[in-house]
Formats: C-alpha cells, sequence, structure tokens
C-alpha cells in the first residue's frame, strides 16, 4: 500500500482566499479612481503565491512520487527474488529426483542382472544388424520385464523416459517401448557417443540437456553408472522433459525460463522463450556443431531483454518483449542451470505517468493516491492467490516426491529397506564407522526351508512368514539398527557401534523369536526356523567385502544343520 501523503489534504494547501478590496470613505470624495497599482500588487502577490504553491507541489510531487514508485519497485524486486529462489527450489527438486531415481535404479537387481547378461553376449549383439538386435531384446524374458517396470516408473515419477545401456552403449531396456515402433523407442539403439553416457562411465553419474533425436522433446538426461564385479556395466538413463519444470507456472502473470551454461533458455512457462540466447560478454554463443547436435537449431533468437533508460538509473527496470519488468535469478542448487524470473511493473509505473498527468491538479492528488492505493491492495491479493496457488503446486510436488521415495527405498511387502537402498545405507554406515573408528556388525538371515510353506500353504502364507520374520527383526533390534530386505525370504541388519558379543546375542534373540514364536494364519499355526550369519567390519575395506563374509558365515550356518547363527 502507497503510504504517501495526498497533497490536497496537508495544512495551507492552497492560497488564503483575498478579501474584497475597500476603498475607504476618504478617497470616495476624490472622485472614481480606483487604487489600480495596489489592487495589482496583491493580484500578483497572489498569483506568484499561487505559482509558488504549484511549483513546490510539483516539487513536492515529483520527489513523493519517485521515492514512492522506487520502493515498490525495490519491494517487488525483493519479492521477484524471494519467488526466483522458490520456484529454483522446485526445479532443483524435480531435477533431483530423476537424478535419484537413475541413482536408485542403477543399484536394482534385476537391472543388474540384465546388464550382466547382456554384456556377457557383447560380442554376439555387435555382430548383429540393427533389425536383428531389436527383435533379440524385444522377446528377451527379462528385457520385457524391465520395459513395463521402467515404464510404470516413468508413470509414477512423471518422467519422459528411463532406459538401460549396457557397457558398449546398447539400449537394452526401455520404459518407451510400449511406443510399438522402432521408429520411436530407443531399443537396440547405441548411445555410446552421449556425453551423459561418457561421462557417467568416467565418473560415476553423467547429466546432460539436449534435444532428443527420436523423440524432440528438450529434455534432461541423468546417467549413473552400474558396476558388475567392480567392473564397469553400463548406465541407468532416466530422461525428464525440461518443459514439464515449468509447466505448471503457466497460469502465473510472472515470466520465468531455466538458461544453462551456454546462456540458452532450455525451459520457460512461456513458449516464445524457449531456445533464446541471452547474450553476456563473457562467454560465447554455441556453434553450429552445438546448436545442431544439443539444441536441434539452426540458429537462436536473441533474448528480447533489455535495460529500460526512459526512467530513472537507480529503478531496477528491464524491458522484456518491450514490457517493463523487475528481474531476478536463483542458481538452481548446485547444477549448471540458472533460473530467471521476470516480475511485471507495468502497473507501477503506470502510477508515475498518473500522478504526472494530474499534477495541475494538486488538489485531486488524494484521491488519485485512493485509487492507485486500491489498485495496490487489488494487485496484491491476485498475488497473494496466485502464491497460494503456487503453494499448493509445490505442496503436491512434495507429496510426489515423497511418494516416488518411499517407492524406491521401501521394500512393498515388509516395508523394509529394499536392497539397493540398504546397500547404499550399509555403505555410509561403512564409512562412519572408517571414520569414527568404531566397530561395525553385519547380519543376514534366511528362513530355513522356506520352499514348503509356499508349497504346503500357498503363496500368500509365505508371504505372511516374510512378514512375521521381518517382524521378529524390528523387534529384537536397536534403533540405530539399519533393516534390509535383500532378497525372497532373506534379510540384513547392519548394526553399527556394536561389537561381537552384542552382535551374537541379537542375532541369537532373533533366531531364538524366529523358533519359538510360529505364525498363525488362517486356522494354521505355522512354525519355522532361521539361519544367521554374522560378521564384523574388522579389516575389511568394502561393501562388497562384508557382504561376501556375511553370505559365508549364513552359508555355514545352513551347512550345520540350519536354525543356526555363525560368525565368521
Amino acid at each position: 500500500m502507497n503510504n504517501t501523503p495526498a497533497t490536497g489534504d496537508t495544512p495551507n494547501s492552497r492560497p488564503e482566499t483575498v478579501a474584497p478590496h475597500v476603498i475607504p470613505e476618504s478617497l470616495k470624495s476624490q472622485g472614481d479612481t480606483p487604487a489600480l497599482p495596489r489592487f495589482r500588487r496583491l493580484q500578483g502577490g497572489a498569483l506568484l503565491l499561487a505559482i509558488i504553491w504549484l511549483l513546490l507541489g510539483l516539487v513536492a510531487s515529483q520527489k513523493l512520487i519517485t521515492a514512492a514508485i522506487a520502493s515498490d519497485l525495490e519491494r517487488l524486486l525483493s519479492k521477484a527474488q524471494s519467488e526466483a529462489r522458490f520456484i529454483s527450489q522446485i526445479v532443483e527438486k524435480g531435477l533431483k529426483t530423476a537424478q535419484q531415481l537413475s541413482l536408485t535404479l542403477a543399484q536394482d537387481t534385476d537391472t543388474l542382472q540384465l546388464t550382466r547378461e547382456m554384456n556377457e553376449r557383447a560380442a554376439v549383439l555387435k555382430k548383429m544388424t540393427f533389425a536383428e538386435r531389436f527383435e533379440f531384446l524385444k522377446n528377451y524374458p527379462l528385457t520385457q520385464k524391465m520395459n513395463s517396470n521402467y515404464a510404470r516408473i516413468c508413470q509414477d515419477a512423471e518422467l519422459l523416459a528411463v532406459f538401460t545401456l549396457d557397457a558398449n552403449g546398447y539400449c537394452i531396456a526401455s520404459s518407451d517401448f510400449n511406443l510399438a515402433t522402432q521408429d520411436l523407442n530407443c531399443l537396440a539403439s547405441n548411445y555410446s557417443s552421449r556425453f551423459y553416457f561418457q561421462s557417467a562411465k568416467d565418473s560415476g553419474q553423467g547429466r546432460q540437456f539436449a534435444v532428443g533425436k527420436r523423440v524432440p522433446i528438450p529434455s534432461f538426461f541423468f546417467a549413473t553408472r552400474t558396476r558388475i564385479n567392480g567392473e564397469f556395466g553400463g548406465t541407468v538413463v532416466t530422461r525428464l522433459d525440461a518443459l514439464k519444470l515449468t509447466s505448471d507456472l503457466r497460469s502465473l502473470p510472472t515470466v520465468s525460463w531455466v538458461i544453462d551454461r551456454r546462456g540458452v533458455v532450455v525451459s520457460s512457462n512461456e513458449d516464445a522463450l524457449l531456445f533464446n540466447y541471452l547474450e553476456n560478454a563473457h562467454r560465447e554463443a554455441p556453434n553450429e556443431l552445438i546448436l545442431k547436435t544439443v539444441y536441434a537449431q539452426k540458429n537462436l533468437a536473441t533474448l528480447p531483454l533489455s535495460r529500460q533508460t526512459d526512467f530513472p538509473q537507480q529503478w531496477p527496470v528491464w524491458l522484456l518483449k518491450n514490457e517493463p519488468v523487475v528481474l531476478a535469478f536463483s542458481e538452481v542448487g548446485a547444477t549448471e542451470f540458472q533460473l530467471w524470473h521476470a516480475f511485471p511493473v507495468a502497473e507501477v509505473l503506470a502510477k508515475h505517468n498518473h500522478a504526472w498527468y494530474l499534477a495541475s491538479a494538486i488538489i485531486v492528488l488524494g484521491l488519485l493516491i485512493i485509487l492507485l492505493t486500491e489498485r495496490m491492495v487489488d494487485f496484491h491479493q491476485r498475488r497473494v492467490a496466485s502464491l497460494a496457488t503456487l503453494s499448493r503446486v509445490n505442496r503436491s510436488l512434495e507429496d510426489a516426491t515423497k511418494q516416488l521415495y518411499t517407492i524406491a527405498t521401501t521394500d512393498h511387502l515388509t516395508q523394509l529397506f529394499t536392497r539397493g537402498y540398504f546397500i547404499q545405507r550399509l555403505e555410509e554406515e561403512l564409512k562412519r564407522a572408517k571414520r569414527e573408528k568404531t566397530q561395525l556388525a553385519l547380519l543376514e538371515l534366511d528362513i530355513d526351508d522356506f520352499k514348503s510353506i509356499n508349497d504346503t500353504y500357498g503363496h500368500p502364507a509365505g508371504d505372511a512368514a516374510i512378514r512375521h520374520m521381518s517382524d521378529h527383526c524390528r523387534n529384537v533390534v536397536r534403533a540405530s539398527d539399519i533393516i534390509g530386505r535383500i532378497g525372497g525370504e532373506e534379510f540384513a541388519i547392519a548394526l553399527p557401534n556394536c561389537i561381537e558379543n552384542s552382535a551374537m546375542e541379537i542375532a541369537e534373540n532373533i533366531r531364538n523369536a524366529c523358533a519359538t514364536i510360529p505364525l498363525h494364519y488362517q486356522g494354521h499355526e505355522i512354525s519355522f526356523t532361521c539361519s544367521v550369519g554374522v560378521t564384523l567390519l574388522g579389516n575389511k575395506t568394502n561393501v562388497e567385502e562384508l557382504l561376501n563374509v556375511v553370505d559365508q558365515a549364513l552359508y555355514r550356518a545352513k551347512n550345520a544343520g540350519r536354525n543356526k547363527a555363525e560368525l565368521l
């Protein structure tokens, strides 16, 4: 709300009324000649006073209006900066979600299994023609399974595509296979020349913006390296529609866009700005090769953004497509992208023009300020409503992100951690134990003769037995321990800060609970036991070694007659 005082409401806002000239009786006798010089001096003085007041009023109005608009612009600039930071967090969250999903899928058991099998057939795949390779992969059972899984993940996470590449860069599973035509999906194609593939191969992860060749949509590609027996196995790639990052902002009066390190607009809630180039003296425009391979463009239009010079220099006003705006930008997390946010200020600047139109009528300036104040309040309410909408969109995005995180890290049957996420947590605890020089124990449990439960009572009973086993684990371990389901009826428990005696005690407690507390299922009392392998960190250097040793301990317990806990 504008707090500029109404000039017409200030004391002495107009000249005092001049009293009528009275001719003294002593002069009447001298004839009808009036005292014109005195009258004119008084009239001139009133006129001079009016001119002085008018000039003072205009000068004061100019200062007050200029200061008020500068304050409004600063306030809007501050709001634009806050909104830019807020929107950049949404964009960053979208990028991180796609990147995290790539990281999670790279640890998926089926993904690793398919990658291993295809790498074993690498020489055969290389010799095949594209059509032969496509038919082979199309009919490969594990590829078919992964295609369906990836399609479901794409739908849930609102991604454009998810696909897996083997060590030679051939696409061996793809979410878009169900498009049913070779021209629109990447299965059997080779992507070894892609920057994200090479980057993931060299450093573990790769990220690239590009316009796809088969599906020409501006996209962010996130690749994560898979490892098979410690060697490079290939990559898992998630593809995020770049326009999706700003599509929810289309209903707002503001204009937002994301630029990459080359200064090219890669996402915007206004289509006309896409692939515009933001000129900067400190960087070169993309060359012809980059235009063709990254942006699929012959040339780039210059972003229609320039500094407004018709207003005082201290006003932070820019022109975007000849419309005045205040401009704010924010880095999108730790990425090479920037979020630019243009806030329209035409209504605020209109107040400047209106005030000068009414400068000759100082007495009604108060009415103009009241009118402009009402417009500002109205404008503020619309802004609050728009921000409320944006906030709801953000909450929806946060809920979707949480659901996606839960899907990616939680086993649906037991609500324990999945194998991939458990190994990730185990690796974190291993690093912590090495860093803090503390002990770390690892338990691996397996239900004995689990097949007989399925064969006797059915697979639903087997699922109930797995849940029953997970309850035993939860009831025995400490709050700081980490439990994961790493196989069909296999579980693993990481015990930070746990010595040998404590680890064996926990293992025995779980084994004893399993052996003594039967499962009651649909009128049946199902008893079963479990075997437990135990190992300590000791001199082991990595997760793979820890898992191998605890596997051996579990097999020793199995071979010793089952229903035992063995330390190795």
